[in-house]
């Protein structure tokens, strides 16, 4: 089965393409704007890196979210395009889920995204046989919080494990283990190879829906009493 899998969510605007679990082609931007400007020329390139066409695709994966807000959109709303051309089925996947695939065959893993505001998307995971069970579901929290759901071992992987390094590894000492800084940037591999446990799921593109976990950052400016416009000054994430 080939599959196109696609992450704009996390970081890095990644797409890969996967012959059933095997990776054959992928491609990953992390310029500004990365995600509205490269998705599409990364989508081509990777077809082209894979010798396929878009219609020689038999699944289509794209990650839910939570993330930015901006590339959760950008991504759906890609998918929902080529989708709708071409009458492929999508899975949706949990970025979070996706991540603690990416860190090991066998342990409990907690994948922690950097929300802003001082806090993270995170998730605890057990990984059997590359399959992963929740163990605490999604939840936007505070690093401590987060280090709180965590009861022994765990490896820890993400942005959010970056940016609170050291918030996490004094809540959590020796239960730590920190995956290798490179796993941290989510892969379209590891989306596509997610899609492939959850094919049972595949669907029309227009059913999906972001998975977005707390309200938008983004607030009305208000000048001499009136709504101007959009504030931006905080990241959409």
């Amino acid at each position: 089965m080939k599959v196109l899998a696609l992450d704009t969510a996390t970081g890095p605007c990644t797409v890969g393409l996967l012959d059933d679990a095997e990776l054959v082609a992928e491609g990953a931007s992390s310029a500004v704007n990365g995600p509205v400007r490269r998705l599409m020329p990364l989508v081509v390139e990777v077809l082209a890196q894979a010798g396929l066409k878009l219609s020689q695709v038999d699944l289509m994966a794209v990650t839910r979210g939570p993330g930015s807000f901006t590339g959760l959109r950008v991504g759906m709303a890609t998918v929902q395009g080529l989708a709708l051309a071409t009458g492929i089925p999508v899975v949706a996947v949990s970025s979070l889920e996706a991540l603690a695939l990416q860190a090991a065959d066998d342990a409990v893993v907690a994948p922690l995204i950097d929300a802003r505001r001082g806090e993270v998307y995170s998730a605890v995971y057990k990984v059997e046989a590359g399959k992963p069970t929740v163990l605490a579901p999604e939840a936007a929290l505070t690093p401590q919080a987060a280090a709180g759901r965590i009861q022994g071992p765990c490896i820890l992987i993400g942005s959010g494990v970056e940016v609170h390094r050291e918030t996490l590894e004094a809540a959590l000492a020796e239960r730590a283990t920190l995956a290798p800084p490179a796993l941290n940037a989510l892969r379209a591999a590891s989306v596509g190879r997610l899609a492939l446990q959850r094919i049972g799921e595949a669907g029309p593109a227009v059913e999906l829906v972001p998975r977005y976990l707390r309200a938008a950052d983004a607030k009305p400016r208000v000048r001499g009493g009136r709504r101007v416009g959009i504030d931006k000054s905080q990241p959409d994430c």
